[in-house]
């Protein structure tokens, strides 16, 4: 099933669903995305040594569909590209502030930098749990929910995430408003 992008075209990836399973292997940098179906997305896995530095994401057939790259990182904000394949046109600048108590991500407007969307961790204790290296690996059975809210407060959706060993979170989305869905 082809879905079909803002721009009118067809796209290779379906982003049409309101509900989204976001995987990653036990002691690995790969990466799985399934619709509310289990059906298989997208897929990324990271090299060793990369550093998380960059990754391209595939469909399960291997076509490119997006890459994302690090733009900036000053130790507390980092700054990524998530970029279209093959035109590497910019489709947002995701920028991740680093803290010990709250995970929060700001989603940019490729062009004009403006926030068109925050996900934001709640649960500080959980969140402290998760940063401490001793205890990471183990600190994934502790549950962690993230709101997405519009520039504006309006509750787009949520990122919950199951306890298990590796990381796997759902996400629900409530409304894009303005905001494209392939953001």
């Amino acid at each position: 099933m082809s879905g079909v992008s803002e721009r009118g075209g067809d796209r290779p990836v379906d982003l049409s669903d309101d509900k989204y399973v976001v995987k990653r292997a036990i002691g690995r940098s790969r990466w799985r995305v399934e619709n509310s179906e289990g059906r298989e997305l997208v897929r990324s896995e990271r090299k060793w040594l990369d550093l998380g530095t960059s990754g391209n994401w595939e469909t399960p057939e291997g076509e490119p569909v997006f890459g994302l790259r690090l733009d900036s990182d000053d130790g507390r904000v980092a700054r990524y590209v998530l970029a279209e394949f093959p035109s590497g046109e910019p489709i947002a600048i995701l920028e991740r502030q680093f803290s010990y108590l709250v995970h929060e991500w700001k989603i940019r407007h490729p062009e004009t930098d403006d926030v068109e969307a925050t996900v934001t961790s709640r649960g500080s204790g959980a969140m402290l749990v998760r940063s401490i290296p001793v205890v990471r690996f183990f600190a994934r059975i502790v549950p962690v929910k993230y709101t997405v809210e519009a520039s504006d407060g309006t509750l787009l959706g949520t990122v919950t995430s199951r306890p298990s060993l590796g990381d796997t979170y759902t996400i629900t989305i409530h409304r894009t408003g303005d905001i494209p869905r392939r953001r």
